[in-house]
């Protein structure tokens, strides 16, 4: 018997000696281990899927890390695409595209002139270097804090080709989308000219114009009102001085969309006045006549001509609503006019603010939700586990002591078979089997261990051991004698 088998024999006869109380609750035990296993290995089993159903550029890749890196959103990046949890795509694809990423991938100089050769047009050449400018400049620009994403287009300049013919200068357009509530004033336009006259040869700052979302220019006064942005003043404003909640502010920027060319003129004296008129009047008796006449003399004039425009996009009016709480609510003079002076209201201009206490709805406080049962379910799988490890630890303490001992039986034997007995044990047993025929010794020493019989063989005669040998395989009949009856004749 091997000895594996001789454990097994003996863990199966140490189960059929439990009662069947404890053998029904271990296969209890046992079921609830193997559901456990089952919801643990579901619960990490991986469900993850592809965030884009197209590969992303390598700049794509990036900025999307980035951004779910800073939302705490666990992904896996792969060679050309994002990978995250199942139950999470759609929400992340949803807060991505209100985000605006991932962006357009834009060129770089290494790209678009990657497959150019030397038989290449130098007009080719010339064009996709500055593609890969614009490109190049459009990343950079987006990562400026506040900015959502950017754009350049550069238009070179060129030589005059006739003698009368007036160079053009190189000029670029920059179209800049700032994220929520972030204003460029004057100051970061003036850097994002000069940051992209640095990087275009010959560009001056004066010719880089740079335009939001709705075509106007940064830095303009009649297009740098933001509606958002005036908003987060004034409600900032009153939340430091009513509280929090006691105030909601909506602005209204009113804007001209059409472009104007407005024309004065104005007619100064050269001199003196510009006309001057005279009358007179004769009359004579004797003839009976009577006369009379005017002059005008124009002493000359100045006519001067100005020329104004009116950009589209320039502002019309501003309305300002301000709603307040009546539980809560101040002078509302006051609050009046300290909204008029945050949001720069100009009655000529038609601005408008209007203050109103209302009633503000009020909900009823939310009950605390317990985070009991979300703890419970959380742990249950561990818990499970945790009870099964135990019950089985306890269950096979018995079992692993019968196989133990079991094993350590088996080893006792082999040891005892494999160690060589003594000398003068084996010529006694060779005395006493002397007078025993073949058939009866082979039968003894084929009960004995393997070391004892070899020793005890070892005695024999060549002819005489032969024979033992071949009939050591037949089985003992009950008519040989055992091995204690002969060594008792001869004790």
């Amino acid at each position: 018997m091997t000895p594996a088998r001789a454990a097994l024999t003996a863990v199966l006869a140490s189960w059929n000696q439990r009662s069947p109380r404890l053998r029904a609750a271990v296969a209890v035990l046992c079921t609830l281990a193997l559901a456990a296993a089952i919801v643990v290995a579901f619960a990490m089993h991986d469900t993850s899927q592809p965030l884009f159903a197209a590969p992303l550029h390598a700049a794509q890749l990036a900025e999307v890390g980035d951004r779910l890196a800073s939302w705490g959103i666990p992904f896996r990046a792969t060679a050309d695409g994002i990978v995250v949890p199942r139950a999470l795509r759609r929400s992340t694809l949803l807060r991505l595209s209100l985000a605006g990423i991932p962006h357009r991938p834009l060129p770089s100089s290494l790209e678009t002139l990657a497959d150019a050769g030397p038989l290449t047009p130098d007009r080719v050449l010339e064009v996709r270097q500055r593609a890969g400018l614009e490109g190049e400049v459009a990343q950079a620009l987006r990562t400026l804090e506040g900015v959502a994403d950017a754009r350049v287009i550069i238009a070179p300049g060129h030589e005059g080709t006739f003698v009368d013919e007036a160079a053009t200068p190189t000029t670029a357009s920059v179209r800049i989308s700032p994220h929520e509530g972030v204003s460029f004033d004057t100051v970061r336009v003036r850097a994002v000219r000069a940051f992209v006259a640095a990087a275009v040869p010959g560009l001056a700052p004066d010719r880089v114009q740079v335009l939001d979302d709705r075509g106007a220019a940064f830095g303009d006064a009649t297009t740098s009102i933001d509606e958002n942005t005036l908003q987060v003043q004034v409600q900032s404003a009153l939340d430091q001085v009513e509280g929090v909640g006691a105030t909601l502010v909506r602005v209204r920027v009113v804007r001209d969309d059409d472009a104007r060319e407005v024309v004065l003129r104005r007619v100064l004296p050269a001199g003196g006045a510009l006309r001057s008129e005279s009358a007179q009047e004769e009359y004579r008796n004797g003839g009976g006549a009577y006369h009379t006449g005017r002059s005008a003399v124009e002493d000359g004039s100045d006519v001067r001509e100005e020329h104004a425009h009116l950009p589209a996009g320039r502002l019309r009016r501003i309305s300002v609503a301000v709603f307040v709480d009546r539980a809560r609510a101040g002078d509302l003079s006051k609050i009046r006019e300290l909204v008029e002076a945050a949001a720069a209201v100009d009655p000529r201009r038609g601005d408008e603010v209007r203050v109103e206490a209302l009633d503000f709805a009020r909900s009823a406080p939310a009950a605390p939700r317990s985070s009991l049962p979300m703890l419970l379910v959380t742990l249950l799988p561990a818990l499970l586990i945790g009870a099964s490890l135990v019950a089985a630890a306890w269950i096979a303490r018995p079992l692993a002591g019968g196989a133990l001992e079991a094993l350590r039986g088996i080893a006792l034997r082999r040891a005892v078979e494999r160690t060589p007995p003594p000398l003068a044990e084996a010529r006694r047993l060779r005395a006493a089997l002397d007078v025993e025929p073949p058939h009866a010794a082979a039968a003894v020493i084929s009960a004995l261990p393997a070391s004892t019989a070899v020793a005890v063989l070892d005695l024999y005669p060549a002819e005489e051991r032969e024979r033992i040998v071949r009939r050591m395989a037949t089985a003992r009949a009950d008519a040989i004698p055992s091995l204690e009856s002969i060594l008792g004749k001869y004790s």
